[in-house]
Order: C-alpha cells, then sequence, then structure tokens
C-alpha cells in the first residue's frame, strides 16, 4: 500500500464551489420539440435554463437531481406536457409545471390530481409573470418559514420518520463538535461573502459583523442580521448539509449562548406552562402533513423565534398572505412545559434582541412537540396549530438514537459529519469531507478511517476501480502509533477481502478474511465485516450451508451491540435473502426481502440507494416466484 495523494479537494474554497451551486433556491427546465423564438425570450428571463427536447431525457434529469437541494420548475409544452406531467409530477423536488399552448385557440385541462400544474397559458408573456410571482412566493417560504419534520406511527412515513431521526443526528454532531473558532469564523465569512458579492449593504452588514461578533453576541446577532436566519431556514429545510457544515460556527455559538439564557430563565421563578406564539406561511403539503398526523411528533428545523403576544404572531402570520393561495397562513401556538427535563434550550431573550417589543421567546434548533389540535380560522383565513413541549424521551425511535449518539463519543469530529452523511446516501457529500480530511490529517489512523468509509461508499456505488484506487492509498499504519490498531488492520484486511470477492478471485478473500479475524478480538463489532464477506463469499461457491452460518454469526454480532432497527440488520437480512434466493427457497427469501425493507424503510431517509435496490430486488423475486 502507498502513502496517501495530496491530489484532491482541499481546505473551503472547494467546498463552497459544491455548495454554492445550489444556493439558488429554483431550477428552471424547458421542455419542447420546438419553441423556436419563445426559447431565446426564457433565458433571457431565466439564467441557467435547461432545454430538452425529448420526454425521456427531461424524466431523467428530474429523477436523477434528487441529490441536489435545488427545487424544479418546469415549462412545457402542450404538446408533450400530457407525456411528460404523469411520469414526474409526484417528484418531491418538483415544486411547479407550467403549459405553453402557443398558437392554439383551445387549452388543455388537467384533473385535479395534477395539483403541480400552476395553469395553461396561450400567451408566453402572461407565462412569464406568473411564473416570477410565483418564484417570489417560492423564495418567501424558503427564506422565511422554518421548514418541518413530522415523526408518526402511521404506515407509509417510515422514510419521514428516518429523516427526523438522521437531521437530529446532524444537529447533534454539529452542536458537539470540538469548536475551531478562528477557521469555522473564516469558513462562515467566506460562504456570505460568496453568497451576497452583489448587495453592497449585505456585505456591509458582514464586514461589521466580522468586527464585532463574538459569543455574547450571537442572539443579537440572529435577531439583526436577516441572513443569518434565512440561511439556516434554507439549509435546514433543504437538508443542504454542505451549508450546515459552513455555518456550523454560528450555529454552536447561538445554542451555546442560547443555553446559557435556559439556565438563568430556570433560576426565576415563572408559570409553570409558557405560552408562546409564531405565525409564518407553510406550503400546502406541509400543512396537509401536519393536519393528517395529530397526536404525533413535530420538529422544528430550525431555531425558532416565538412571541408572548399573541397579535405578534397573528401579524406575521398574515404578513405571509399571497393572491394566488401557494402559501398558506399559520399560527402555531406553542405550550412548554417550564419543568420538562431533557428538552432543548429556549428563554426570554428580551435584552439581546434587536426588536425588544416583541418580547421574544427564541426556541432551539431539534426541539421536538406533539401535534395536539390544527383548527382553521376563517374569519382571519389561518390555521392554527397548537403544539406542545416534547423531549427525545418521547421519542419512538429513541435507542437508535441513544446508540448513535453514544457511538459518536462526547467529541464528534469531521469524520463523524461524514460518517453521518454516508448513512443517509449522501455520498457525494460524504466523500469530498473524507477526501479533505485524508488531504489535511497527519495521523494515519484517522486517514485509514477516512480510506475505509470511501470503501464503503465505493462498494455502495458499485465503483470498484474507485475502491482498488483507494486501497492502494491506504498508508501502511506502525502497530505501536495508536492503542488498538491490531484491530483496524484486521479490518483493512477484511476490505482487502472485499476487493477479492468483486474480483471472483474467492479464494484470496477467504485468505485475507481468515487473517482479518486473527486480528479483530473476539465477540468484536469489527467481525462482523469478515462475516458478511465469509458469508457472501461461500454463497457465490454455492456453499450455501456455510454462507448462512457466517451471516448468522454476523448477526449474532450485531444483536449484542445494535439496536433492533439498526440499519446494518438490513444488509444481513439482506445477504440471507440472496443466499435464500440462490438456494430457489422463495418464500425464506421473500421473508428476509421483506425484513430487510422493511428496517431499511424506517432508518434511511427515502432517497437512500439500499431502499431502491430492494425494492428491485423484491419485485424481481415476485416476479420469479409467480412463474413457478
Amino acid at each position: 500500500m502507498m502513502t496517501a495523494s495530496t491530489e484532491g479537494t482541499s481546505s473551503s474554497e472547494s467546498l463552497y464551489s459544491r455548495h454554492m451551486e445550489n444556493l439558488n433556491t429554483y431550477q428552471f427546465l424547458c421542455l419542447d420539440e420546438d419553441f423556436n423564438n419563445n426559447l431565446l425570450k426564457l433565458r433571457l428571463e431565466f439564467q441557467k435554463l435547461k432545454v430538452f427536447d425529448n420526454v425521456k431525457d427531461c424524466e431523467e434529469y428530474i429523477q436523477k437531481s434528487s441529490s441536489t437541494t435545488q427545487k424544479l420548475l418546469l415549462i412545457t409544452s402542450k404538446t408533450l406536457s400530457k407525456k411528460i406531467i404523469p411520469l414526474i409530477h409526484d417528484v418531491k423536488h418538483l415544486s411547479a409545471i407550467y403549459v405553453l399552448c402557443t398558437n392554439e385557440r383551445s387549452t388543455i385541462e388537467f384533473s385535479a390530481r395534477y395539483n403541480k400544474v400552476k395553469d395553461v397559458f396561450t400567451n408566453l408573456e402572461e407565462m412569464i409573470k406568473r411564473i416570477k410571482e410565483d418564484e417570489d412566493v417560492y423564495e418567501r417560504i424558503n427564506n422565511a418559514t422554518v421548514g418541518i419534520t413530522v415523526y408518526s406511527l402511521k404506515e407509509g412515513l417510515e422514510q419521514r420518520n428516518a429523516m427526523f431521526m438522521h437531521l437530529q443526528i446532524f444537529i447533534d454532531i454539529i452542536l458537539r463538535m470540538k469548536p475551531t473558532p478562528s477557521k469555522s469564523k473564516k469558513d462562515l465569512l467566506d460562504f456570505l461573502r460568496q453568497k451576497y458579492s452583489d448587495n453592497e449593504k449585505q456585505l456591509a452588514l458582514i464586514n461589521e459583523f466580522e468586527r464585532e461578533y463574538n459569543l455574547e453576541h450571537a442572539i443579537l446577532w440572529y435577531s439583526k442580521a436577516p441572513f443569518l436566519s434565512e440561511i439556516l431556514n434554507k439549509a435546514l429545510r433543504d437538508h443542504d448539509f454542505d451549508v450546515l457544515i459552513a455555518v456550523r460556527f454560528f450555529i454552536v455559538d447561538l445554542y451555546s449562548q442560547l443555553s446559557d439564557e435556559y439556565k438563568k430563565f430556570h433560576d426565576i421563578p415563572s408559570e409553570p406552562i409558557l405560552h408562546v406564539y409564531r405565525g409564518q406561511g407553510i406550503s400546502e403539503e406541509e400543512l396537509t402533513l401536519i393536519r393528517e398526523n395529530i397526536g404525533e411528533f413535530i420538529s422544528m428545523n430550525s431555531f425558532l423565534s416565538t412571541s408572548t403576544i399573541e397579535q405578534t404572531g397573528q401579524f406575521y402570520s398574515e404578513a405571509n398572505k399571497t393572491e394566488n393561495g401557494l402559501m398558506k397562513c399559520i399560527l402555531f401556538k406553542f405550550d412548554i412545559d417550564c419543568g420538562l427535563l431533557n428538552a432543548r434550550p429556549f428563554a426570554y431573550i428580551v435584552d439581546h434582541s434587536q426588536f425588544p417589543e416583541e418580547n421574544e421567546v427564541l426556541i432551539a434548533l431539534g426541539t421536538i412537540f406533539r401535534i395536539k389540535e390544527v383548527t382553521y380560522n376563517s374569519n382571519e383565513k389561518t390555521w392554527i396549530a397548537n403544539l406542545t413541549l416534547c423531549t427525545e424521551d418521547d421519542f419512538v425511535l429513541k435507542p437508535l438514537l441513544e446508540y448513535e449518539k453514544n457511538r459518536l463519543g462526547q467529541n464528534p469530529d469531521f469524520i463523524s459529519l461524514g460518517q453521518s452523511l454516508s448513512h443517509i446516501g449522501r455520498y457525494e457529500q460524504a466523500k469530498n469531507l473524507f477526501q479533505q480530511i485524508i488531504n489535511e490529517s497527519t495521523d494515519d489512523l484517522e486517514r485509514i478511517i477516512c480510506y475505509h468509509h470511501l470503501i464503503d461508499i465505493n462498494r455502495y456505488e458499485r465503483k470498484w476501480d474507485e475502491a482498488y484506487k483507494n486501497y492502494m492509498k491506504l498508508p501502511v499504519p506502525q502497530e505501536n502509533n495508536h492503542p488498538g490498531m491490531e484491530k483496524y488492520i484486521g479490518y483493512i484486511h477484511a476490505s482487502i477481502a472485499e476487493l477479492y470477492f468483486w474480483k471472483e478471485e474467492f479464494d484470496m478473500a477467504l485468505d485475507y478474511c481468515k487473517t482479518s479475524l486473527s486480528l479483530i478480538p473476539k465477540d468484536h463489532s469489527f467481525l462482523v465485516k469478515p462475516y458478511h464477506i465469509m458469508g457472501t463469499t461461500f454463497m457465490a461457491k454455492d456453499q450455501y450451508e456455510l454462507a448462512l452460518k457466517f451471516l448468522n454469526k454476523a448477526f449474532d454480532i450485531q444483536e449484542k451491540y445494535l439496536p433492533e432497527d439498526h440499519p446494518s440488520f438490513g444488509e444481513t437480512y439482506n445477504y440471507m435473502a440472496v443466499t435464500y434466493e440462490q438456494m430457489k427457497d422463495y418464500l425464506n427469501a421473500f421473508e428476509f426481502y421483506n425484513k430487510c425493507l422493511r428496517i431499511y424503510k424506517k432508518s434511511l431517509p427515502p432517497s437512500h440507494p439500499n431502499i431502491q435496490n430492494n425494492e428491485n430486488n423484491l419485485k424481481c423475486l415476485e416476479v420469479m416466484m409467480n412463474n413457478h
């Protein structure tokens, strides 16, 4: 093995170049076989318009764009609208569709099911005007409102639940990371200056922020500088982890000062229940989600500005009324039990706020509430949601959440962030982060861990050439450099065994697995990897009893260390299902594929490739079962 190369991404510059591509909230797509002069007008109005002349390419692009944080707006012709809309309408990151019927006396109608079709136009200028009006509203939703995540026991919401959990874990990593104030502050300032490079007023405020900001003024700057709350709201709403990493310095400071104020608040006698209010706009989708999940959990995905004055909340709710109805008005009424233990911090911030007259109470990001009631005030044309404060102790996936937090330790680092991104299927972001650590670190163990995470990602992506290159870059560890280094060397041998497995050199794979087993301590969690590889290798050699024997050994180790819904169980179930399928024992294969899918849906976010792969495996198996 060779020493790590210094090529690749480094420092904040390359990180910004990646996430600056996603700073514009919306990307415009155009689908038509021949828009002629209209295309030129559209290009002048909408920067970076992406044009397609056939349905297949347009559909593929929309389906594959889920890894970005941008929302999509589609402009299409009458001719192709009937073909493309049924294929892409339900894609989550597609926000709206506009249909243009040029030179047509009659337009077309779409069923109520296709509610993303905003209108059918016969005049291009009218369509452009409507799109710009709608875009302004969409931007207000993203900049001025707080995103939500709902956790529910109802069937079909397992993947939302997983995203709920992973966002809680990600927030916890950010808050517990060992601070590096000077570098983190520079990261934030660089990011802000790039984002607002054409806004002199904001740049002047950013320069003031650089000169005058300190930890004791985090809350003041949150209320004083709109760019900070807007960036946080948008990044947390879109799960834009690159941006959250860039602004982690401010997140940590704001949370820290709020925690200090929370302690002061509890030292002063107060009413047992604190009633606060927040008015904002909300999308139809999120409103429906809240209304359909009364009694379930909801997480407000940002720091939450509220007021003890109900009229203040009503004012902000009414300020979000729109003529086209794209944004609904909602007034959140929060009942906060001041004696509740293990809740995230909240406090009065009147002495620190730019707007003391609003009698503001700031609530920490990631705070969990229970949805008590949702009603509609027809006179005010406002929805009212009553929420009560909860803690993580109320959360049904508490064992899995606790396991992940304990695994991270007291001081998570960038490797922890990379692992979290990898677990939720954000592979490109995770790879960039691991590569950055490798380039900057002089610690062999740290680089070995990063290379193995890279190799695991290569495995999930089925990029074996990349995996091999990363194997060859592994530094040669000196056993005495770190306590317990031997088990990491054993893990390396298991990874090399996996490479030989995919090259179909099965005897070499088994040899490396045996060496791996001799180096990893008995009953250690690292043993799962060589057992998995031995199981799949024996399966490939048609030695099914041995395959199941080692897969069951992996399962036994997992049972000792992991909570029951951990996604690693899904991997073991998947290998068992494939083994039974090879044995033509389709009933057992069907059972284990379903076990695997149940765990993946419960513990992984919706876009994770493991879910898609498992669903495809089940479909193929069902076809075979029907043919027998």
